[in-house]
């Protein structure tokens, strides 16, 4: 590795220039965009509907890695939920908390750990390079998404950058008419959230605009918060293509009482993050989609709130890309191509190579970061898609190398392939089956915590290699259809899935050892089993039933390694056993009660605050949410852990007990 100078950030200044103009240009103009109900496509996947929001998505082999979609039907049964509580019900996904409402939030699927879980916003990879524990940092609510997907780790046909375990995209759309929203919540412990939202549409042009604004005291000490939010999403039609453009600002400031370590209570952290990109989509027949983005985060940790600002650790990460995507239609199906290429680079007072001359950090004296480090990524994608009456085919090759491993090149196929079994059961409905089988290999880079960090018991390794996977699952899914309004009565899965991990990132330590080392596992192998069904009664009998939904799933998980005498903090510490149930169902009209509750059995071990070895306990969580909507009102109560079951996800960081909140949204629908 050679050391780092301070051209980068230039770079980086310059590229954000540009995507200002960009948007600046696209605000000028008056004119409006607005889909057309008629250019929505919908697609049947297990208990929801699927909407090809983005182009890239028009060919139903690519459904094939989709595992999930959060429907904008589900969402407005969990209003003001954040984006870690709308995910946690999710079949594979682990949602690990240590602050509330997604304010620090470690996400996980299928086994893997919190770094392998690439988290993208309306298409865009914005993954922290830092830390996994800041990937969740996206700067939207309940309020302004219009779905989730999760996509499995097959699914590099999509985006053109592979994903170790798996995808989450957030999708966020503005309203088909122009308004002006305003809501409030407040609840225990201090709890006081409030948003405005506001959707402007005219003939070319749409925009969705979103502030929100939450804070609590906590529920124990030094867990209070404050978080902003600001959000802007638009579309803009002209006579050459569509233009997609975003861009955010997040703050977080929150006490982080044993967060990272229960020997210290005192800590606390701020970040703020800021998030941009611009996408194009061309009009002709071969499509031509490229895509700029940028992410940008400081943050200050101290491990001792308040200690002398020279004590604590300073972070300056920064990313940005290029992504072109590019496909088109002809005998053989779909053919498309990908290209990617991303810069990566943090300043820090503890993370990468030490640096020729400190840089001074903004609005500190007499601070500096003495250390940084860049590097880059290239990626080439063709897959290949052809469906027909009985089966759904995709064959995708991706080829990827970094300037950490510059005479390496990863070679990445992977194959999506779904035998179709229709069968008619009558005039009123029909059964859609799916047996399917995937494949693929995969790859992450550490990241810069796993490469740098040298602080407190937790040591980092300059020296890890990449990991590599290999996955392959075999599946079944079904959904039977009420054939006049096309929406699912019954759905459900059932699959098997075997990963074969190899150099697997993780910190281990011996019993006597009081380090943390950071290493490349030789090998750990994952096996899991996922089941689930969903029933809707208003589709059998009639609209006004009053049972909404019902679904059940649970997912097991085993992962192994050959035997060391080690203890695991992450690779084998995951969730083992996992059951969701969801029920939602009505007391009046318009007044709707929902029921979520999940069980979790986590394999691995914790140091306790005595410093010895605990098993991870088993619990059930029941969450309760009420809604009523009333002409332009929206009024919603939810009870979280109504049980008040003592439960934590993350080794002794306890989290809270029984906490109720409420709150009302007004909606108002402005003139044209």
């Amino acid at each position: 590795m050679e050391n780092n100078d301070c051209k980068f950030k230039i770079n980086f200044r310059r590229l954000f220039v540009i995507i200002c103009l960009v948007f600046i240009s696209i605000f000028s103009n008056n004119k409006s965009f607005g889909q057309t109900h008629d250019s929505i496509k919908t697609y049947r996947l297990q208990e929801v509907e699927v909407y090809d929001k983005m182009p890239l998505k028009t060919h139903n082999t690519e459904q094939i890695s989709l595992q999930y979609y959060i429907s904008t039907d589900i969402l407005n049964r969990k209003k003001e939920e954040s984006v870690s509580n709308l995910l946690k019900q999710v079949q594979g996904i682990d949602i690990r908390q240590r602050g509330q409402f997604s304010t620090q939030t470690d996400i996980s699927f299928r086994g893997g750990n919190f770094d392998q879980t690439a988290v993208y916003l309306n298409g865009i990879n914005f993954t922290d390079p830092q830390t996994g524990h800041y990937s969740l940092n996206i700067p939207v609510s309940s309020n302004i998404i219009s779905g989730i997907e999760v996509f499995k780790n097959t699914s590099q046909c999509l985006f053109g950058s592979p994903s170790f375990s798996g995808i989450i995209n957030i999708l966020t759309e503005p309203d088909s008419v122009s308004n002006l929203s305003l809501s409030t919540t407040i609840g225990m412990y201090g709890l006081l959230k409030s948003g405005i939202e506001l959707n402007l549409l005219s003939k070319n042009t749409s925009h969705l605009l979103y502030f929100d604004y939450e804070r609590s005291d906590g529920y124990v000490e030094n867990t209070d918060f404050k978080n902003f939010n600001a959000f802007y999403y638009g579309n803009y039609l002209t006579k050459i293509g569509k233009f997609e453009s975003q861009l955010a600002f997040l703050s977080r400031d929150y006490g982080a009482n044993g967060f990272y370590s229960l020997r210290f209570p005192n800590q606390h952290d701020s970040i703020q993050t800021v998030i941009a990109s611009v996408k194009y989509i061309n009009k002709a027949k071969v499509k031509i989609i490229p895509s700029l983005y940028y992410r940008y985060q400081q943050d200050c940790y101290q491990l001792i709130k308040g200690q002398a600002r020279e004590k604590n650790n300073f972070h300056q990460s920064q990313m940005a890309g290029i992504n072109l995507l590019s496909y088109f239609y002809s005998i053989v199906g779909k053919t498309a191509f990908t290209a990617d290429y991303k810069i990566e680079n943090i300043y820090s007072t503890g993370l990468g190579l030490l640096l020729n001359e400190p840089v001074s950090i903004k609005r500190e004296d007499n601070i500096f970061y003495k250390y940084a480090y860049t590097r880059q990524y290239y990626g080439l994608g063709l897959n290949q898609s052809y469906t027909n009456k009985w089966v759904d085919v995709n064959l995708a090759f991706n080829l990827m190398n970094n300037t950490d491993n510059k005479n390496i090149f990863y070679y990445l196929p992977s194959l999506n392939f779904a035998y179709k079994i229709p069968c008619n059961l009558g005039e009123k409905y029909k059964l859609e089956q799916n047996i399917y089988v995937l494949a693929g290999k995969n790859m992450r880079m550490p990241t810069f915590t796993d490469l740098f960090y040298h602080t407190g018991d937790i040591l980092g390794n300059d020296k890890l290699k990449p990991e590599e996977a290999l996955t392959f699952e075999l599946g079944y899914n079904y959904n039977v259809i009420n054939n006049k309004s096309k929406k699912n009565i019954f759905d459900g899965q059932i699959c098997v899935f075997q990963r074969y991990g190899k150099n697997m990132i993780d910190y281990i330590k011996a019993e006597n050892d009081s380090l943390w080392r950071c290493v490349n596992h030789t090998k750990v192998n994952t096996t899991g089993i996922e089941v689930s069904t969903g029933f809707y009664p208003q589709e059998i009998f009639n609209p006004s039933f009053f049972i909404t939904n019902i679904n059940v799933s649970y997912a097991y998980i085993i992962a192994d390694k050959p035997a060391d005498n080690f203890l695991s903090r992450y690779v084998l510490d995951y969730l083992q056993h996992k059951v969701s149930f969801n029920l939602t169902h009505k007391v009046i009209s318009n007044l709707l009660v929902n029921y979520s509750v999940i069980f979790k059995s986590r394999e691995g071990k914790y140091l306790n605050k005595d410093r010895n070895y605990e098993n991870y306990p088993n619990y059930t969580l029941l969450d309760l949410g009420i809604q009523y909507k009333y002409r332009n009102w929206d009024f919603h109560l939810n009870i979280n852990n109504v049980f008040n079951v003592p439960y934590f996800d993350i080794g002794g960081l306890t989290q809270p007990g029984f906490w109720i909140m409420g709150g009302v949204k007004y909606k108002i629908n402005l003139k044209k």
